[in-house]
C-alpha cells in the first residue's frame, strides 16, 4: 500500500503524477496498471513520455522517452495476459484484436491534459551552470494514519536491470526508500550483478555480489546488517537494502523466490540528483540530498496528519562542466516519514537531459532559459484571436505557450504574429545592448 502521493498542482486541481498511459491509434491497451512497491514487477518508473507502437501481435516497439530509436518487446495480446516488460513498475493487458500500427502514449511523471502529454518530473535538454525555472508540487500523507519526521529528498537515482525474458527476476522488485544519496559511478553501462553460493532450502539463500565484490545489505524488517550479502532469502518477501556506505545505498529490493545462481542484472546509480534543489512554499532553496522537513500547517515539526498535504517546489541547477556522456540524468524524490514505528518512503524518478553547446550556443541558451525562468511574453499581442484553441489544417494560429488560452498568428509581422528572433523578444520587453 503506497503511504505517500506527490501531486501537480494543475488547473485548480490537485493531481497525481505517478503515471498515465493514453491510446492513440487503435485501442490496443485493455488495462494499464500501476504496480505497488514491493510486489512483482514493481521498478522504479522512468519519468518521461514513452510512446508505444505494435509492430505485430507478439511485437512491441518502445520509443523509451519518446525518442526515434526503439527497444522491441515480446507481449501477448489476448485481454487476460499481464505482461510486465512493458514498461518498469507497469502491468499491461492488450487486446486480442490489436493491430501492427496501433499506438499508445506513457506518460510518467506527469500527466494528460486530454491527449496531450504534460511533464513535471521530466525535463528536455538544459544547460549545465545554470538555474532552471521552480516547479511546484504538493506532498500528500495517504497512510491512513498521522506521520511524524517527515522530510523530502532529492537523491541520485539507482536502478536495475533484470534480463529482458525475465522482468521480474532475479530482482522481483527495485526501488529507493530512505534518505541515503546514492554514489553516481559515472558508467553509462552499469556494473553486473552476480549471485554465488545459492543453496537449496526453505527458503532457498544465496550471496550477492557486485562487479564481482560482496556488498553489505541491511534486513529492512529486522534493521539487521549482513556485512558480506550472503546467505539472503530467496522468499519473495523478505526485503533488503543496500546498507549505508555503498555505493548503491537506499536501493531497496526483493529477490524471486525462483531465483537461479546463474541469474544475473545490470546496476546503475545516475548523478540527477546532485542537480536537483529543494525548497518549502516559501524560502531559500538547498541542496535535494539535503532535504526539508515536511510540516502541515499547524502541525508540530515533521508531523503530517492523513490526508495532510504540505506544498513544496524543485528546481534543477545543473553544476557547471556536466556534458551529454551520461545522459539521461536521472534523480529519485522521495517523501520519507515514520508511522507508528515503521519508516515510510515512496519513490518518484524524475529524468532530464544535459545539451553539449559551444560558447555561441551556450549564450543562447542562456538567454532562453532567462526568458523560460521570468516568463517573459514571446509573442506579441494578435489582435483577433479566434474564440477557441482549435488546430487548423492551414497552421494559421498557436496557442502562446508563455500565456496558455491566448492565440498568435502563426506567421506574419512581429506586431500580430511571433518574433523572428531573440532579439526582438527582448527588445520588445524593454531589454537592450550596448557596446560591442
Amino acid at each position: 500500500m503506497a503511504q505517500w502521493q506527490i501531486l501537480c498542482p494543475y488547473e485548480g486541481s490537485d493531481l497525481d503524477i505517478d503515471g498515465y498511459v493514453r491510446n492513440i491509434i487503435g485501442g490496443a491497451v485493455k488495462a494499464a496498471t500501476r504496480i505497488d512497491q514491493d510486489q512483482e514487477g514493481y521498478a522504479s518508473r522512468p519519468a518521461g513520455v514513452h510512446r508505444f507502437r505494435f509492430a505485430s501481435q507478439t511485437e512491441l516497439l518502445w520509443f523509451k522517452y519518446d525518442q526515434q530509436t526503439s527497444v522491441s518487446k515480446t507481449v501477448v495480446c489476448d485481454s487476460t495476459t499481464e505482461n510486465l516488460n512493458v514498461l518498469p513498475g507497469w502491468s499491461f493487458k492488450f487486446r486480442e484484436w490489436t493491430q501492427p500500427g496501433d499506438e499508445f502514449l506513457a506518460v510518467i511523471g506527469g500527466l494528460f491534459d486530454g491527449s496531450a502529454p504534460i511533464r513535471t518530473l521530466s525535463y528536455e535538454s538544459r544547460v549545465s551552470g545554470f538555474p532552471d525555472s521552480e516547479k511546484a508540487f504538493r506532498v500528500k500523507n495517504i497512510s491512513g494514519e498521522t506521520q511524524t519526521n517527515c522530510s523530502l529528498v532529492a537523491t541520485n537515482a539507482v536502478r536495475v536491470e533484470n534480463a529482458a525474458a525475465h522482468p521480474s527476476k532475479p530482482f522481483l522488485c527495485f526501488y529507493q526508500s530512505g534518505s541515503s544519496n546514492p554514489i553516481t559511478d559515472g558508467d553509462v553501462n552499469g556494473l553486473q550483478v552476480t549471485f554465488d553460493n545459492w543453496t537449496d532450502g526453505t527458503p532457498p539463500t544465496v550471496d550477492i555480489l557486485i562487479a564481482g565484490d560482496s556488498v553489505g545489505i541491511l534486513d529492512v524488517a529486522a534493521n539487521s546488517l549482513i556485512p558480506y550479502g550472503t546467505r539472503l532469502k530467496c522468499d519473495g518477501t523478505t526485503l533488503y537494502r543496500f546498507a549505508n556506505g555503498t555505493k548503491w545505498q537506499s536501493g531497496t529490493f526483493i529477490l524471486s523466490p525462483d531465483l537461479e545462481e546463474s541469474d544475473t542484472a545490470l546496476i546503475f546509480v545516475s548523478d540527477g540528483g546532485d542537480q536537483v534543489e529543494l525548497a518549502q512554499a516559501t524560502g531559500a532553496f538547498t541542496r535535494g540530498a539535503n532535504g526539508i522537513e515536511l510540516t502541515q500547517t499547524g502541525q508540530a515539526t515533521g508531523t503530517v496528519l492523513n490526508d495532510g498535504a504540505v506544498s513544496v517546489r524543485l528546481r534543477l541547477n545543473p553544476r557547471v562542466g556536466l556534458n551529454s556522456s551520461l545522459n539521461p540524468r536521472s534523480f529519485s524524490l522521495r517523501p520519507v516519514g515514520t508511522k507508528g514505528a515503521a519508516d515510510t518512503s515512496r519513490d518518484y524518478q524524475g529524468t532530464f537531459w544535459i545539451e553539449d553547446l559551444d560558447v555561441q550556443k551556450n549564450l543562447i541558451w542562456r538567454i532562453q532559459a532567462l526568458l523560460e525562468r521570468y516568463k517573459l511574453p514571446r509573442y506579441s499581442p494578435n489582435p483577433n484571436p479566434p474564440p477557441a484553441y482549435i488546430p487548423d489544417p492551414n497552421g494559421l494560429h498557436i496557442e502562446d505557450p508563455q500565456n496558455p488560452g491566448a492565440h498568435i498568428l502563426a506567421s506574419g509581422t512581429p506586431s500580430q504574429g511571433h518574433y523572428e528572433s531573440i532579439e526582438e523578444i527582448l527588445s520588445a520587453n524593454g531589454v537592450t545592448f550596448s557596446g560591442g
